[in-house]
């Protein structure tokens, strides 16, 4: 489910409202799986359900670390307490831009209005 923009916080809420959460990715296939629905509802960015703890490292919604896989953009993530929710880059490749390709992960302000991307909890 991708719906209009919203903050991180009030995405990760919505999802929770549906009997979902945001997307937890924990491979390369359904790494592609979301971006192949994102790019179909949305170009740009979408937000996913990774976020930093203070203090700590990024974390999914679930408070598991993303040991397995991970799909950061180059010198990404460089926010650290600035940078604290994540979100995938949807929009086709630019050239003059391939830090930003699409499928890869970018840390940013998690008040930045973004689709998102849910997914049905058993």
């Amino acid at each position: 489910m991708i719906t209009a923009a919203k903050s991180w916080e009030n995405a990760k809420r919505d999802c929770e409202n549906a009997g979902a959460a945001l997307v937890k990715i924990n491979g390369a296939e359904e790494n592609d799986f979301v971006l192949d629905l994102s790019k179909q509802k949305t170009s740009g960015m979408v937000w996913i359900g990774l976020k930093w703890y203070i203090g700590e490292d990024f974390y999914w919604y679930d408070y598991s670390a993303p040991n397995d896989y991970t799909n950061w953009a180059p010198d990404q993530p460089n926010g650290g307490a600035n940078e604290q929710c994540v979100s995938m880059y949807t929009a086709p490749r630019r050239a003059n831009l391939p830090i930003a390709a699409p499928g890869y992960w970018n840390d940013i302000d998690c008040y930045d209005q973004l689709g998102y991307v849910c997914k049905r909890l058993p």
